[in-house]
């Protein structure tokens, strides 16, 4: 059977019915042969059929430019062959995520806590007790320079220029220039 010249011959007179027989037909005679293209790159049946069942509904997408296709069996099957190695290429990155994901988030937080280590050694070196405690009373426990004013018998004014006297001395040490 032509298909090409069927295809053409349904649209022209738009008769459903036999676009339906047709794509049946075609289905019946090109879907084994597609099957085994899709299994033989992606190597499992559900990955197959579902290559199969995509490349088929691509072309019924396409019916309306039945006549740019030359040939429908190897628009199947190039379609078919192109749609199993893109989902091939996705289950392989998708493998290689998840068996590197464990070992980057490893490493991820190995870099966190080194940085927070070498932080806190920083902090210790360049501020006191008191300015410690200002800032990991802000910044950690989310209290108010006036909160913290309460709890150590200051101003909040006098927090606030401590805090904020802290905080320099970090970023300074940081660069370099303490």
């Amino acid at each position: 059977m032509n298909f090409e010249r069927s295809f053409n011959k349904a649209l022209l007179e738009g008769d459903v019915e036999e676009i339906k027989r047709l794509s049946s037909c075609l289905y019946e005679t090109y879907s084994r042969l597609a099957y085994q293209v899709a299994f033989s790159i992606l190597g499992s049946e559900e990955g197959a059929k579902d290559a199969v069942s995509e490349a088929f509904v691509s072309f019924l997408g396409h019916l309306n430019d039945i006549g740019k296709i030359k040939n429908i069996k190897y628009y199947l099957l190039s379609s078919t062959r192109y749609i199993s190695y893109r989902q091939k290429k996705k289950e392989e990155a998708t493998l290689s995520y998840e068996e590197d994901s464990d070992f980057f988030l490893r490493e991820e937080r190995l870099s966190e806590t080194l940085d927070a280590i070498a932080l806190l050694a920083l902090v210790k070196k360049v501020l006191t007790k008191e300015e410690i405690t200002i800032v990991l009373s802000h910044l950690e426990e989310g209290m108010s320079f006036r909160e913290i004013a309460f709890s150590l018998h200051e101003s909040p004014n006098a927090i606030s220029g401590k805090y904020a006297r802290a905080i320099d001395k970090i970023k300074k040490a940081r660069k370099g220039t303490l």
